[in-house]
């Protein structure tokens, strides 16, 4: 039992599997248990680590508690949700607070909500981006989306329909969630955040919104584009361009491309967008 959850065992857990009240509390007295938070064990022996103090704070709570938000976040590896940050959510009002973490409480968990990752239950990927949308900005928020939507953690109907059922119930950040659900209908969800800031930067240049992930048919896909005005944006990253194979690939694509009366963008880290306005007004 401990084996499987990341070195935790629950008091509960420990009489049902046959102990008496005062072998948990020798073991406990005498270091050969480290007590994590009240009735909540771990054996000193085991390596520390935020999954099992993440499994521990689910166990802490009552059977209904799992980990949701940033931790969850986590759990599922959306991008740009580093592990270390503990948080759960439990259903009811009456969970004691816990130090050392984020302990949310809801009138209820549907099973809909819930299932396992690695031996620790949490919120479901639709439930936790609905959750992450009240404590992220919208920023990493859409990081998380589009890489959510990359994997095929979920679907965008499905999001849409979760959200509609749970949105209503006085949850912040929900519009801004039902702002970027907009914004990818009918839509590839962006390659990388750095593809989210390069459109921000033009919508706030006054430019309407591009198209996402362009595909000009067996020439090159554009991080994003202007189509009408043969217009194609590319974010140049060291990271996606570190090989020669790579890059001479991209630059014969390109020139292809140019070859049809397309202009192609190259925007670094700066993001300055000033050629693409030029571009498109003139």
């Amino acid at each position: 039992m401990i084996a499987s959850q990341h070195g935790v065992v629950a008091r509960r857990q420990a009489l049902a599997a046959g102990m008496t009240p005062g072998q948990i509390r020798s073991r406990a007295e005498t270091g050969v248990w480290t007590t994590l938070w009240p009735g909540v064990y771990a054996p000193a022996v085991v390596a520390d680590s935020w999954r099992r103090h993440l499994m521990g704070a689910c166990l802490a709570g009552d059977m209904a508690t799992v980990a949701s938000h940033r931790a969850a976040g986590a759990l599922w590896r959306f991008d740009g949700r580093p592990s270390g940050i503990v948080e759960v959510t439990t259903a009811g009002l009456g969970s004691r607070s816990l130090r050392g973490v984020i302990l949310h409480r809801t009138r209820a968990l549907e099973t809909v909500d819930i299932t396992e990752l690695e031996g620790i239950p949490v919120t479901r990927p639709a439930r936790t981006l609905i959750d992450l949308a009240a404590v992220l900005a919208a920023d990493p928020l859409e990081a998380c989306l589009d890489g959510a939507f990359r994997e095929g953690l979920v679907s965008l109907r499905y999001l849409e329909k979760r959200l509609a059922e749970l949105g209503s119930r006085g949850r912040d950040g929900t519009e801004i969630l039902r702002d970027l659900i907009a914004d990818r209908r009918n839509a590839r969800p962006a390659d990388s955040q750095a593809e989210n800031r390069v459109r921000r930067a033009l919508l706030d240049a006054g430019l309407p919104p591009p198209v996402r992930q362009h595909e000009l048919p067996g020439v090159a896909r554009f991080d994003l584009a202007y189509p009408d005005r043969r217009i194609g944006i590319e974010f140049e990253s060291y990271r996606f361009h570190a090989d020669k194979r790579t890059w001479r690939r991209d630059q014969s694509k390109h020139n292809r491309a140019t070859a049809m009366g397309w202009r192609v963008f190259h925007l670094t880290a700066d993001l300055d967008v000033t050629p693409v306005v030029l571009a498109y007004a003139a």
